[in-house]
């Protein structure tokens, strides 16, 4: 079997410097929580457990020490209520996160009514509209959401960071067309790295029989990615960890694209690699 690995794999900057933060904090005096797992992957949140850096549901699971807050971002009332409970509240949010939420908050602030392309129950959204006023935002996760806006004149327009390029697309076009809208204001606030990492998949499904996107169940990104090799009509496999590999399925194919998830180590990807090299007699 051949196997072609994406150009791009491994976390990405905003994961590795949470990361960082909290392999950092984890060696200051007192217990040391994240509040939601820091990353949408659970090889990463075993890791963390190994470290002594415990996940909890809630702030008031935690009577003393750190909180590291995730990189989806948090509401600013958590972080606040934490620090008067006398925690040490560490926010690790991704800056491209950061990014949409100021571009967001400037837009209502200028007037604009809000859609925000991405899922409602995603934590990066709900953080998102912690940071505004919900008058006026509208959520939308499809194009076919659009007939369900009310008739907007303006309207101000931002993304989830981890969102498809092709799904944000097609949702602007629908803005466009919409018969009450005389001004539209877009923010492509999709992460850089995300995009680029859509875009890999995309030419390597052209290149291959069949890929495997390796990545957490949780991640947006992740799954993001099999999609959109599925949509080339590309067999797709999504995996967490080489335990969920079925070798002799696979060994049907002679060439196997690999990618993986902005969360995903890049020791997963390399481990997928070297499983899939095994001849299935060696597996």
């Amino acid at each position: 079997m051949k196997v072609i690995l994406a150009p791009r794999f491994g976390f990405c900057a905003g994961v590795q410097n949470a990361l960082q933060i909290a392999e950092s904090a984890a060696q200051r005096k007192g217990a040391t929580f994240t509040l939601g797992e820091l990353v949408h992957n659970p090889q990463v949140t075993d890791g963390l457990v190994q470290r002594g850096i415990l996940p909890v549901d809630r702030l008031d699971e935690v009577k003393a020490g750190i909180v590291i807050t995730r990189s989806h971002g948090i509401d600013p009332a958590v972080i606040a209520q934490g620090r008067r409970r006398g925690l040490t509240m560490i926010d690790t949010t991704c800056p491209y996160v950061r990014r949409a939420q100021r571009i967001a908050r400037q837009l209502q602030e200028e007037g604009y009514p809000l859609v925000i392309v991405g899922r409602a129950d995603h934590p990066e959204i709900q953080a998102l509209l912690a940071h505004l006023n919900q008058h006026q935002v509208h959520v939308a996760a499809t194009a076919e959401f659009c007939a369900q806006l009310p008739p907007l004149t303006r309207m101000g327009v931002v993304a989830q960071t981890t969102e498809s390029l092709d799904n944000f697309s097609a949702i602007v076009q629908n803005l466009i067309r919409a018969p009450s809208c005389q001004e539209l204001r877009v923010f492509d606030t999709i992460c850089k790295v995300v995009r680029q990492r859509q875009q890999d998949v995309k030419e390597l499904a052209h290149r291959v029989d069949a890929i495997i996107v390796a990545g957490g169940r949780h991640s947006s990104n992740s799954r993001k990615l099999a999609s959109l090799s599925r949509s080339v009509g590309v067999p797709t496999y999504f995996v967490e960890s080489t335990a969920d590999l079925d070798v002799r399925r696979l060994s049907r194919y002679r060439t196997v694209g690999v990618t993986g998830g902005t969360s995903t180590p890049g020791s997963t990807i390399l481990a997928i690699e070297r499983m899939l090299r095994s001849s299935p007699a060696d597996v």
